[in-house]
């Protein structure tokens, strides 16, 4: 089920990271060893598998623009929260439409595209300088990555 080459541990590409669900079911996350060695940025790539959506959708969606059930939608956001040890409130998401459009965020920004209405469009990428975003925002760019901005050393 997996399509990438699997490698010794130490030398893998893509790195499989499994959370359970409350219901038993389970989300996998892929991460890159060689990003998360840097110590510049955590991240993660979401997977098909450990939502609730079904048919065409199931069961992983991101997308509320695509014909899902809300409710889906939400959980689906609720359980890769859970699994990066996140509130939905902290997310900022993209507005996907395949173009070279970036957007600062600040953590003012926390909770766009799911818990309150953006006020951009048009944007595929997130990026942020707010040292502040490093406690209480993390970036979303819908089906694929998010940047969780960690407490700075004090």
């Amino acid at each position: 089920m997996t399509a990438f080459v699997r490698k010794a541990a130490e030398d893998a590409v893509l790195r499989e990271d499994w959370h359970e669900n409350e219901d038993g079911s389970r989300l996998l996350l892929l991460k890159y060893p060689l990003l998360e060695r840097t110590g510049i940025v955590e991240h993660c790539f979401t997977t098909r598998l450990g939502g609730v959506s079904a048919d065409i959708f199931s069961t992983m969606n991101l997308s509320f623009t695509r014909g899902d059930e809300e409710a889906a939608v939400r959980e689906n956001y609720r359980r890769l929260a859970r699994a990066l040890g996140a509130e939905v409130g902290q997310f900022v998401c993209s507005d996907q439409t395949h173009t070279v459009n970036v957007r600062r965020v600040t953590a003012a920004d926390a909770g766009k595209g799911l818990t309150r209405e953006r006020d951009y469009r048009d944007v595929d990428g997130l990026i942020s300088r707010d040292l502040s975003c490093r406690r209480s925002t993390r970036t979303v760019c819908r089906y694929m990555w998010w940047i969780p901005f960690t407490a700075p050393s004090e």
